[in-house]
């Protein structure tokens, strides 16, 4: 079976103990060691989401489907809180500005500004 880059930093992943990953840029955005493989997935493809929205732009219904499974495995509103403060520090981009504006357009392209 042949593997895309996804599937190999996945593997990577699992493999590292605590609670950053190395992202595309070189940021270390935060995960859980609980989460199985497919919830990493998961959870990788909504960061890469909010990190394209910054550096290229995104369509927003892609942003906001990968949010709902981001939601599927981040429940509680506290952990997603914890999660966007350690990812806005990591990359300095905010899972919860994405997320309102994203909401708020509802279609179309989605450019963010980057805070810095």
């Amino acid at each position: 079976m042949r593997y895309n880059v996804q599937h190999r930093i996945i593997v990577r992943l699992i493999s590292v103990k605590g609670s950053f990953f190395t992202g595309t840029e070189g940021y270390c955005y935060p995960i859980d060691d609980q989460w199985t493989t497919s919830e990493l997935v998961a959870v990788v493809n909504f960061y890469n989401e909010v990190e394209a929205a910054y550096e290229h732009g995104v369509d927003v219904a892609n942003l906001l489907a990968t949010y709902q499974v981001f939601k599927q495995v981040v429940r509680s509103k506290m952990q997603e809180k914890q999660i966007d403060r350690a990812f806005e520090k990591a990359s300095g981009y905010s899972i919860y500005r994405t997320v309102k504006q994203a909401q708020s357009q509802q279609k179309g392209r989605l450019k963010m500004v980057d805070p810095t």
